[in-house]
């Protein structure tokens, strides 16, 4: 079993380098890998364009956040600091994951532009970034850098959350709205599509880390789960939903392996973050949800929500074998349902 595992990520042209056309076909395969990822580039950087020459200001956004804590940091993401303007006071590491408002403040001060075209600069790049990284994953994971470019140029131009879980009346026309953009632009994505990016390279690290076992794609895993939780809180719990489906569909023989080699990486990706996601934050968040707001906390609804998850989660795990015993299929149906599940319960 764990042979076949190990099989699926090779790349389709691996195992016998010494023939001329297995070169040739690698060779090719490479070179269509490059020029999908610059179409895909070239694409998402010409949809959201404006950004970089036009400064908006939505007022109904956290954009103004932001853009204060790049310009009144005063090196608050290198040493302790007390952050006096919003509720009356509170730790520097308290106000947002740094990474966005830190590239803000980077890339004013080095192309001397205003803090609002900068903050644009860093949404440009997250638009353009999200679908290049699940261009890669799909890629490596699959060998197919065509189905894979498809699966990607699908995610630049549709928008099937507006099918799931509209905003509105559901509308087939809504499939097509540039929904990302409406979210970066007018209301305040950016970090999340940030820390979105970052996710399909987490996941195609643990992927090899699990099947290779070599120390440069734990260090790259490492890397990629950090960079994600500093952009967006919600990245660590992304990437633990994506850890549980990779070690479900791992099979028994290393499993246990496998689960503390995933530990392990996450303690090492949580102690490079851990600046600025302390447990003292953490505790806070735990502590403020449902304050005064009964219907977030703890009751029967959620804890029909957790069964109606688990419940699923268990029927498709132990039947989805049975229709295919690709690992890679079964671990994006998993994770498909899996993330589906929150938003669709809730709306």
């Amino acid at each position: 079993m764990l042979d076949s595992m190990t099989s699926d990520v090779r790349p389709a042209v691996q195992g016998t380098r010494n023939d001329p056309t297995e070169r040739s076909t690698a060779r090719w395969q490479w070179l269509a890998a490059a020029g999908y990822a610059g179409i895909l580039v070239w694409i998402n950087v010409y949809l959201i364009r404006d950004l970089f020459r036009v400064q908006t200001a939505p007022m109904n956004s956290m954009h103004g956040f932001w853009m204060a804590i790049a310009r009144w940091s005063d090196g608050g993401w290198l040493h302790s600091q007390w952050w006096p303007y919003w509720d009356c006071g509170i730790p520097f590491e308290f106000t947002y994951a740094p990474l966005v408002p830190a590239l803000t403040a980077v890339i004013s001060a080095a192309s001397h532009v205003s803090l609002g075209l900068a903050f644009q600069s860093v949404s440009v790049l997250a638009y353009a970034l999200a679908p290049l990284t699940l261009f890669l994953m799909a890629w490596r994971m699959t060998g197919s850098p065509h189905y894979s470019f498809l699966a990607a140029l699908f995610y630049s131009l549709a928008a099937p959350t507006r099918v799931l879980v509209p905003d509105e009346s559901f509308v087939w026309r809504n499939f097509w709205d540039a929904r990302r953009m409406f979210l970066m632009v007018d209301w305040d994505d950016t970090p999340h599509v940030l820390g979105l990016s970052f996710l399909p390279l987490a996941i195609l690290f643990l992927w090899l880390s699990m099947h290779k076992r070599r120390p440069i794609y734990y260090a790259a895993a490492v890397v990629s789960i950090a960079a994600a939780a500093l952009s967006t809180t919600f990245g660590p719990v992304m990437v633990a939903i994506a850890a549980i489906c990779l070690l479900s569909v791992a099979g028994r023989r290393d499993w246990t392996r496998n689960l503390l080699l995933v530990a392990a990486i996450g303690g090492y990706a949580y102690a490079l973050s851990s600046r600025f996601l302390p447990a003292t934050l953490l505790h806070a968040i735990g502590t403020a949800t449902g304050r005064g707001r009964p219907e977030e906390s703890l009751g029967m609804g959620t804890v029909t929500a957790l069964a109606i998850v688990v419940l699923g989660w268990l029927v498709i795990w132990r039947y989805l074998p049975r229709w295919t015993s690709d690992r890679r299929l079964q671990f994006f149906t998993l994770f498909a349902y899996l993330t589906a599940c929150p938003p669709v319960l809730a709306f």
